[in-house]
C-alpha cells in the first residue's frame, strides 16, 4: 500500500510538472487567441455588411434625389412650354380680334362712304357734269392715291373748286362689284376712281 502510494504521488508530479504546465498554458493562450481572433472577424464581417448596406442606401438615396431633380426639371420645362403655349393662344386671339375689328371697321367704312354716296346722288342728280378729262394713266395700269389725287383735283377744278390743294382732299379704298376703287373727297364733291385702270366712274355719287 505504501508503495502504490508513492507511485500516485510520482505519477502527480510527473504529470504536473512545470514543462507541462507551460504546456498547457500556451495552449489555453492559442485557444484564447483564436477564439478573440475569431469574433473579431465575425465583428469585422458585421461591420463591413452594416458599410456595405448603408453605402447601398446612400447610393439608393443619391439616385433617388437625382431622379427628383430631373422629374422636377422636366415638369418645369413642361410648365414652362404650357406658359409658352398659353401666351401664344393669347396673343393670337387678340390677334385675331384686332382683325375682326379692323375688319368691321373697314365694312362700316365702305358702308358709310357709300350710304354718303347715295345721298349725295339723291341730292346733285340733276346737275351731275360729264366726264370731262380723261384718265392720267395708261389702260391697264393700277394707280396710288397720289395719281387718284391728282386726277381729283383736275376734275374738281372743272367742277368749280379752285383754290383745293392735296391736304384738302381724303382717299379711302372701297370696294363695289367685286372691283376696288378710290374714293376721293373735297370739301365740296365726291369721286370714285378705279384702281384698276384709274378710270373715274363717279362724281359726287353719280355715274360719269
Amino acid at each position: 500500500m505504501k508503495v502504490s502510494k508513492k507511485l500516485k504521488k510520482r505519477r502527480i508530479k510527473r504529470i504536473f510538472n512545470l514543462y507541462n504546465l507551460a504546456v498547457l498554458t500556451c495552449i489555453i493562450v492559442i485557444i484564447v487567441c483564436l477564439i478573440i481572433m475569431h469574433n473579431s472577424k465575425e465583428k469585422k464581417a458585421n461591420n463591413s455588411s452594416e458599410i456595405s448596406q448603408t453605402s447601398s442606401k446612400e447610393i439608393s438615396n443619391v439616385n433617388e434625389n437625382q431622379e427628383n431633380k430631373v422629374e422636377d426639371k422636366q415638369s418645369e420645362k413642361t410648365d414652362e412650354t404650357n406658359v409658352k403655349e398659353n401666351k401664344n393662344t393669347d396673343e393670337n386671339n387678340v390677334n385675331e380680334k384686332q382683325d375682326n375689328k379692323s375688319e368691321e371697321t373697314n365694312k362700316t367704312d365702305v358702308k358709310e362712304s357709300e350710304n354718303t354716296v347715295e345721298n349725295k346722288t339723291n341730292v346733285t342728280e340733276d346737275k351731275q357734269p360729264k366726264k370731262t378729262i380723261e384718265s392720267l394713266v395708261k389702260k391697264g395700269q393700277t394707280i396710288d392715291e397720289n395719281e387718284a389725287k391728282n386726277i381729283a383735283i383736275k376734275q374738281f377744278k372743272e367742277l368749280g373748286e379752285s383754290d383745293i390743294q392735296e391736304n384738302d382732299l381724303t382717299v379711302k379704298k372701297i370696294l363695289r362689284d367685286g372691283e376696288k376703287y378710290y374714293y376721293v373727297t373735297s370739301k365740296k364733291n365726291t369721286m370714285e376712281i378705279r384702281i384698276e385702270d384709274g378710270e373715274i366712274t363717279r362724281i359726287n355719287g353719280a355715274k360719269v
